[in-house]
């Protein structure tokens, strides 16, 4: 450690270095620190080397013998050195005085400098002695962990939900700036109390987020509602791990959800008042539809008895032109019922094998009169390569075709219409059919089609509209292609015409050698006389005219008025088959059939095929009187050829059995 051992008089300050001085100088001259003597006037009188090189000076001596005023020359604000000698007087030491200290380059540096009073034997103040710590990268870093410190409270207290850090014992450290002004506390408030505590509580939640992070070890979310605020709140705690990896402190985000909690609830109250309404809506279609169909299926019966009978050309018209209203009130109704089932997402599509050639005969038979009335061709083609039969539902297809040429014959005055079916194959046993109604009819304006899938909305909606109707057609076939997985578009030119295309998925039947599932008592196309059929019906209107229909058809009738009746004839005659109205009087339908279906009384006969023959046609009836042990069901009104079809069924069950025995 280099000494400057010059004597000066009380004028210039130096006083000579004390004799013992070599010691000293070899217990710090390797120091990593700054050691250092100086005079009370600013002189170095001697540095180490550490101190040297802090300052930038090649050597002690340099440093020695060129600083010689350190206020000016050390300090970077002179006025810190002023400070330091102030406390130095008053204290007779100072420790830990930190000052921004200048190198001999200019380059600046961060100091913690700590001193102290040398006295002679007389007691007066010989120089000081102490050492200098760099300390530029402990202050970088506090003034980095500062700015850092400043970020965090920034972005903490712009965060509009509370927030709050605890102990795992739940006192609390701090809240953010949302947290002080929602409880209306500050931060001395708070600090060490129970975080329940806050609310006026003298115990924990019951479902804890903190005590759930602690005990878990992980991230915990809780809803609670906190009657003493009258809020819910959603909690979510995380865990703060110290470095022995316990659990030093829990952040936990509180969130006011009230309003939404409120809005869920009022939701839900809607959810559940549209459900009721829903319910009192199908209740009440279910109880009309049946209370229409009754009657319905009784003049439906009277007329297609009437266009059997012997009349003159003018007589048949008249009865024509009735049966096809009824028929179109009996779709008018189907149609009603399948919207209210969409649109309270009870529609289901019920696949089953069937001719593809029926769905053309059914479109021609029932449209043909019509068009040859309007002196409009129709014409339906099935392209060659469609497969004779397909699996799906054949009842909703039909359906979509009715309604499509129905609305196309509607608009057309001349030229034709035209149906087609095109087979579009998917590979395996899937394949879409493309289904397209073109006319040569009034057009639609392009700004009008999106309005023709709404419900009971024409293109024309004025009292003077040319073109009857409730507005259902595109609105229910639309709901049903999607129902059934497909896709529909349309095509249209004013004073050109339309053409709508469906796009359906169907699957093709099993071969031969998978054993395919016929239908319920096995396909068949021909009706044969000679069924002994028992008929259960209440209604006489109904009974009259099933009767007469089933025995123009060579079938022998049996009337039961109601279900006790039909076990009655059951049990002491034979029969080859049941048509069971669903509801009549001392026993109904549905229990009727199963007391067939576990009679022990009436033997074999225990399995005779039932018919459902019901004005019940809401979603799910026809597999609830399925699901109870009936074979085949016949919504009300029954159509001749319905009823033909599900007779001949029979017939060829019977036969094939008797052809077994």
């Amino acid at each position: 450690m280099t000494q400057q051992n010059t004597s000066r008089g009380k004028g210039n300050g130096l006083t000579a270095v004390p004799a013992g001085f070599e010691a000293f100088h070899g217990l710090v001259e390797n120091a990593p620190i700054g050691v250092f003597i100086s005079t009370l006037e600013g002189c170095y009188m001697s540095v180490n080397p550490a101190m040297a090189a802090m300052y930038g000076y090649a050597s002690p001596e340099e440093m020695v013998g060129s600083v010689t005023d350190i206020a000016r020359q050390t300090y970077v604000y002179p006025e810190d050195r002023e400070r330091f000698l102030a406390l130095f007087d008053e204290k007779g030491e100072v420790k830990g005085f930190e000052s921004l200290q200048q190198r001999k380059d200019g380059t600046t540096f961060w100091t913690s400098e700590s001193a102290r009073q040398v006295r002679d034997e007389s007691g007066a103040i010989l120089h000081m002695q102490g050492f200098v710590a760099d300390i530029t990268r402990l202050k970088t870093a506090e003034a980095d962990l500062m700015h850092k410190n400043r970020l965090l409270e920034g972005i903490l207290d712009n965060i509009p939900d509370m927030m709050s850090v605890k102990r795992p014992d739940l006192s609390l450290v701090r809240y953010n700036k949302a947290g002080y002004g929602f409880l209306n506390m500050t931060e001395q408030d708070v600090q060490g109390r129970k975080c329940y505590e806050i609310i006026g509580r003298d115990r924990p939640c019951e479902v804890c987020a903190t005590l759930e992070a602690k005990r878990t070890g992980r991230a915990a979310s809780v809803e609670n509602y906190v009657s003493e605020l009258d809020l819910h709140l959603d909690c979510r705690a995380n865990p703060i791990f110290g470095q022995d990896g316990r659990i030093e402190y829990v952040v936990e985000l509180i969130r006011d959800v009230t309003a939404r909690k409120k809005a869920e609830e009022e939701l839900a109250r809607a959810r559940e008042r549209a459900d009721e309404a829903n319910r009192a809506k199908s209740e009440f279609l279910a109880n009309m539809s049946h209370e229409i169909r009754t009657p319905l299926n009784g003049i439906l019966g009277m007329m297609q008895l009437l266009q059997a009978s012997t009349l003159n050309e003018e007589q048949q018209n008249f009865v024509r032109l009735a049966v096809v209203s009824t028929e179109r009130l009996s779709r008018l109704l189907s149609d009603i019922l399948d919207l209210s089932r969409v649109e309270a997402g009870k529609m289901s599509v019920i696949e089953t094998e069937f001719a593809v050639a029926g769905l053309g005969d059914s479109v021609s038979q029932l449209f043909t009169t019509l068009a040859r009335e309007k002196r409009v061709a129709l014409d339906c083609d099935i392209d060659p390569a469609m497969p004779a039969r397909l699996v799906g539902d054949e009842a909703r297809v039909r359906q979509i075709l009715f309604n499509l040429v129905g609305n196309a014959l509607k608009f057309t005055d001349r030229g034709r219409v035209s149906v087609r079916m095109i087979p579009i194959f998917a590979g395996g046993r899937g394949l879409r059919v493309l289904f397209s109604v073109s006319d040569t009819g009034i057009g639609i304006p392009e700004d009008k089609l999106d309005e023709l899938f709404k419900p009971f909305v024409q293109v024309d909606g004025s009292y003077t509209r040319s073109h009857q109707g409730a507005g259902l057609g595109l609105a229910i076939v639309r709901r049903l292609v999607e129902v059934m997985g497909g896709n529909i578009t349309i095509d249209s030119s004013v004073g050109e015409g339309t053409a709508v295309h469906v796009l359906l998925p169907f699957k093709t039947p099993k071969s031969k050698g998978e054993a395919a599932r016929p239908d319920a008592f096995g396909p068949s196309e021909d009706t044969a006389p000679g069924l002994r059929i028992l008929l259960a019906e209440d209604d006489r209107l109904n009974q009259v005219a099933m009767s007469k229909l089933l025995e123009k058809s060579g079938h022998k009738v049996t009337v039961a008025e109601d279900g006790a009746q039909a076990l009655e004839f059951l049990e002491g005659r034979e029969f080859d088959c049941v048509f069971m109205d669903i509801q009549m009087p001392v026993m109904n339908g549905v229990e009727t059939t199963r007391a067939i279906r576990g009679s022990r009384v009436l033997g074999p006969k225990r399995n005779i095929p039932i018919i459902a023959l019901t004005a019940y046609a809401m979603t799910g009836d026809r597999e609830k009187f399925l699901a109870v042990g009936m074979n085949d069901y016949l919504a009300k009104p029954v159509r001749l050829e319905d009823l033909a079809r599900v007779t001949a069924k029979i017939v060829e069950a019977r036969d094939a059995q008797a052809g077994r025995e």
